[in-house]
């Protein structure tokens, strides 16, 4: 896969959100898709500014216009947020480890950090964690194959 495209903290937080429903939804309506309506009523935020949002996001080859009412995640798209998702997971386990921190507190304070660390620093943090499966809220992880090949 690609690198992660140069995003925002606010267009990583769209794109996990966004995939986080595409996965809650996936198993019961394969045909999800949303627009600018869904997204500015889940962000609260003007549907100008979440039409914005989406456009840039189609620009980077995240998401794709679904039909006409609405837009979906590419498969570029799900491989990004699920790094993103490893990302911030693996960031939160090893700050809740390494400093003994409510999971919470910290799970707030690095929303939006998953997008300056490159893999190599997360993969070494998972190292360190000894590939954990689950974060401190008991979500499971993307595991990566480089990473946690033994693990799997």
């Amino acid at each position: 896969m690609k690198q992660i495209p140069r995003i925002t903290p606010k267009e990583a937080q769209y794109l996990i959100e966004i995939y986080r429903e595409f996965i809650e939804k996936e198993n019961n309506d394969k045909s999800y898709y949303f627009g600018p309506t869904k997204l500015s009523k889940k962000f609260n935020v003007s549907k100008v500014t979440a039409y914005e949002i989406i456009k840039k996001l189609v620009i980077l080859g995240l998401l794709e216009k679904a039909n006409r009412a609405g837009y979906k995640l590419s498969t570029y798209g799900v491989a990004v947020a699920k790094k993103l998702i490893r990302r911030h997971r693996i960031l939160e386990t090893f700050f809740v480890e390494t400093i003994k921190e409510n999971p919470d507190r910290i799970c707030a304070r690095i929303f939006g950090l998953e997008i300056y660390f490159d893999d190599d620093i997360i993969d070494k943090m998972c190292n360190y964690l000894n590939h954990p499966r689950e974060c401190p809220h008991g979500k499971k992880i993307p595991r990566k194959k480089e990473c946690c090949e033994k693990m799997l």
